[in-house]
């Protein structure tokens, strides 16, 4: 099984000096975890934004992580699903449902902090950091 990582679980891992996820990513092994690339967009957002001091170490960190790109098949199944979650009064943010659709598409699970929020899609693998 891989996995994909959220912004969520980076944030959380950045503010706690990422030890907890650097256990987890380590116990599953570096080459089971992805991130996408809208995470990475988040992550540098929020080091320009905040001008980070621990910044080079945080990317370093981030670096070790294949990146997956957002494309058509992610795309098509971001729409579906933001209309579905929508249609029953239960959306989530739009980052949130690109990385959902990514994870659906590749056959992946999403570790995250934020359980509440991938938890309204009953299809998709779920584990909370």
């Amino acid at each position: 099984m891989r996995y994909l990582i959220d912004t969520s679980s980076l944030s959380r891992a950045i503010r706690d000096d990422s030890s907890r996820l650097s256990r987890i990513v380590l116990h599953l092994g570096v080459d089971q975890v992805v991130i996408s690339v809208m995470t990475l967009l988040e992550i540098e957002y929020s080091l320009q934004r905040r001008r980070i001091t621990r910044a080079a170490r945080i990317r370093d960190f981030v670096s070790q992580f294949q990146s997956i790109a957002f494309d058509r098949a992610d795309a098509s199944a971001a729409g579906a699903l933001r209309a579905r979650l929508e249609a029953v009064g239960h959306p989530i943010g739009i980052i949130d449902t690109m990385l959902a659709a990514q994870a659906l598409v590749r056959g992946l699970t999403v570790v995250t902090d934020n359980a509440k929020e991938f938890g309204r899609i009953a299809e998709l693998r779920v584990v909370e950091l």
